[in-house]
């Protein structure tokens, strides 16, 4: 048989090698799908077979702190029956085991709040500080009500601070001031918000560390 000698024209080459630059671009746009197609598939399977396991580990740690708090609520009233206290202001209670190397604290978190009295209040304040001659020894007490009356970046009140002025109301003798910061006081409205189980144990160095109770 006569073999046959096909040439191309540069034309006709570099039509054959865009063709075969295209082929290869749909291959490796196919092949990079496939890739993500299978990585897709695995992180979804991998969720399939741990989410149960998660279900399940939650399930049992909700079951425990339930039981935890519940007979730590029992140990409580005995604790206000025998020590004679009310203890309803307590956020936590801490308890030891009989060897004193573990202990279970139980409480609750505490948010500050207030009614919208607290304006009032502050304004009752403010209206003392700016009666107030400027010398030296009252610039000082001006900034120090100023601060405790400062706000964070939320605009909330810190009760903490707040609730210092009581000490300056009694040294002050103004009806104004006292006035305010008794109207600050009885707006305070505490919003507790979650409650909380902590475990720990001894260190060596007689320190505690956290038993972990969450995926963190």
């Amino acid at each position: 048989m006569e073999k046959v000698n096909v040439e191309m024209t540069k034309e006709e080459f570099a039509r054959y090698e865009r063709a075969m630059a295209e082929q290869r671009k749909k291959e490796e746009a196919l092949r990079a799908k496939e890739e993500r197609d299978a990585y897709r598939s695995l992180a979804s399977t991998t969720v399939d077979e741990l989410f149960p396991k998660l279900e399940e580990a939650s399930a049992v740690l909700s079951e425990t702190k339930r039981e935890v708090y519940e007979t730590f609520g029992k140990v409580i009233e005995t604790k206000k029956e025998v020590m004679g206290t009310a203890a309803e202001g307590q956020r936590s209670h801490s308890f030891l085991s009989t060897d004193g190397r573990r202990r279970i604290i139980t409480g609750y978190y505490q948010r500050d709040g207030w009614d919208e009295t607290v304006e009032d209040g502050i304004e009752k304040v403010r209206d003392y500080i700016s009666s107030l001659a400027g010398d030296e020894e009252t610039r000082k007490l001006v900034d120090i009500i100023l601060d405790l009356l400062s706000r964070d970046n939320k605009g909330n009140l810190k009760a903490d601070k707040v609730l210092q002025l009581d000490k300056y109301a009694e040294s002050i003798q103004d009806s104004r001031f006292a006035e305010g910061v008794a109207i600050i006081k009885e707006a305070y409205r505490p919003v507790r918000t979650k409650d909380f189980v902590r475990a720990q144990t001894k260190n060596a160095m007689g320190g505690w560390d956290d038993l972990p109770l969450g995926i963190t």
